[in-house]
């Protein structure tokens, strides 16, 4: 088995960027895929060192477990402030079918994030 890899299973592939200036209260997709060609473990890493104090930024993650159900939101971490550990850890989760990496800016100015999407399988 290969090591991480940015992957390119996910739109866009290969699933990094940077977003620019977010629309406070509007969640953005960063990266998906509703008909995963092969699964995959995906870690997602988002760039917090642009935040400051007052801004709010959630990061959600969403799932879908087989092929006629919904994605569905598996996780969301809230962060608050200007951020110590620049790039916290997020989970990891597997995905079979469909997965979807989201971010909110819901308070403070709207800042810039960069982000990448590494598939711990290497794909």
């Amino acid at each position: 088995m290969t090591g991480p890899a940015i992957t390119t299973l996910l739109s866009p592939s290969p699933a990094t960027g940077n977003i620019s200036a977010l629309t406070i209260g509007t969640e953005t997709t960063l990266a998906s895929a509703t008909s995963l060609s092969q699964g995959g473990t995906f870690l997602p890493q988002v760039d917090l060192s642009n935040m400051a104090d007052g801004d709010v930024t959630e990061i959600r993650v969403y799932n879908q477990a087989n092929s006629s159900s919904p994605l569905v939101e598996e996780s969301c971490l809230s962060f608050a402030n200007g951020q110590t550990d620049l790039m916290p850890p997020l989970p990891a989760m597997p995905a079979t079918i469909g997965w979807k990496l989201t971010i909110k800016q819901t308070a403070g100015t709207a800042r810039a994030y960069q982000w990448s999407v590494l598939n711990l399988n290497g794909t």
